[in-house]
């Protein structure tokens, strides 16, 4: 039997490695379209390889995934992140898991990933082929495949395609010339710019818990929000471009939505709070932040919007101003202008419907012999490993049923 993956990053390796152990007569054929191998796994997590996240019931876990939640739980009783932790363990590499959850390799180096699977790869004879993005593909008369690249033809009994999403409708066309429905591809995973605000003076401060709300997807994220040079990101950023991502999209990434840098507390709290300070302490400056959350930088910005002296004391500040200061702490407006897109962890949602996929099986209900497995699929994840999980999930399944 050949078996032929196309894409050479982690859901293409988990495929091929799982295909050579099911049969190991299989000849099996990795076509990798760049010239590097497992590119992703390189650069995610700052180069230390976020490989999954800790193991949660399933549909606690599918949460995570804004396409595919409902689809989640069912492959997760496939292969799970317990047994993408066993599976790398196996193959001698040990993980930790970190405070939030997130799980790395205990060398906090991807290379460590990438060497794993590069020699289970070579173990079982799996054959790998860099430069050789396919053009075409057709299927023969005894419902096989013949593949044309860059380097020549390839025939293939079985074909798995793992190649990851692409950004533009017309990169999927040699997909729809084997009768698949795409779903439209949109961003998902991006930071929020902000042209020309005044807050982008202030990179690099981060408020640990603070809620983004996005009033048209009727969307509330609570989590760290990171301030850059261009606007805002950090998780509850990420979180919330990738859960409105197709609402981002529709509306041109125009879009209306508020920070409470304080997390869930109320403006009226925040108001009472100030009042206090005020009438209790009248003579106490106003320029030390009375919010361990809130940094003296962010904390002097948020004084100057509201027209306060920061030499001043509490008891020259008018209630007037407390109230606009209350205002900016718990409901910060903004409109977003465009999409940036974040690091390594940027991901497509979008892909393969999933309605023409057998999820038991990763098997084209369209054509036989004709698999898929990662991000080619319309799943996707927050950060966090999510996207890896899918990755090693889907190709494991994938490579699972190709190898019979």
């Amino acid at each position: 039997m050949k078996i032929v993956i196309i894409g050479g990053g982690a859901a293409g390796f988990m495929s091929a490695i799982t295909a050579a152990r099911v049969n190991p007569s299989a000849q099996i054929t990795i076509l990798e379209k760049s010239a590097h191998l497992l590119s992703k796994v390189r650069i995610s997590g700052g180069g230390r390889c976020n490989i999954t996240h800790r193991d949660l019931p399933h549909r606690e876990f599918a949460t995570h995934y804004p396409r595919g939640e409902k689809q989640i739980p069912g492959l997760l009783h496939h292969f799970s992140p317990a047994d993408t932790i066993d599976w790398f363990r196996q193959l001698g590499l040990q993980t930790k898991t970190e405070t939030d959850g997130r799980i790395f390799p205990v060398s906090d180096n991807s290379a460590s990933v990438i060497e794993c699977l590069l020699n289970e790869a070579k173990k079982r004879n799996i054959r790998i082929e860099t430069n050789a993005g396919v053009d075409s593909i057709s299927v023969t008369e005894r419902q096989t495949f013949h593949l044309k690249n860059r380097q020549g033809n390839v025939d293939a009994d079985r074909l798995i395609i793992a190649c990851g999403g692409f950004p533009k409708r017309h990169q999927y066309l040699w997909l729809n010339e084997l009768g698949h429905q795409i779903i439209d591809p949109v961003p998902s995973l991006f930071t929020f710019n902000l042209p020309k605000h005044k807050l982008n003076a202030l990179p690099g401060i981060a408020v640990s818990q603070a809620t983004v709300r996005i009033p048209g997807a009727k969307l509330k994220v609570t989590g760290p929000v990171l301030i850059t040079h261009w606007g805002l990101s950090g998780p509850a950023i990420l979180k919330s471009s990738a859960m409105a991502a197709i609402y981002f999209h529709a509306q041109e990434y125009r879009v209306n939505f508020s920070v409470n840098w304080m997390g869930e507390i109320n403006g009226e709290d925040i108001y009472t709070f100030l009042k206090e300070i005020k009438d209790h302490q009248p003579t106490k400056a106003c320029n030390k932040s009375p919010f361990e959350s809130i940094a003296s930088r962010l904390w002097q910005y948020f004084l100057a919007e509201s027209g306060i002296d920061d030499s001043a004391n509490w008891q020259h500040v008018s209630f007037k101003q407390i109230r606009h200061l209350s205002e900016l702490l718990t409901n910060n407006e903004f409109r977003t202008d465009g999409v940036t897109r974040f690091k390594e962890e940027f991901v497509t949602a979008g892909g393969i419907d999933l309605k023409e996929i057998d999820l038991r099986t990763m098997a084209s209900r369209v054509h036989p012999g004709l698999f898929f497995a990662g991000e080619i699929i319309n799943i996707d994840g927050v950060t966090g490993g999510f996207n890896f999980q899918n990755a090693w999930t889907t190709g494991y399944i994938a490579g699972t049923n190709a190898a019979y």
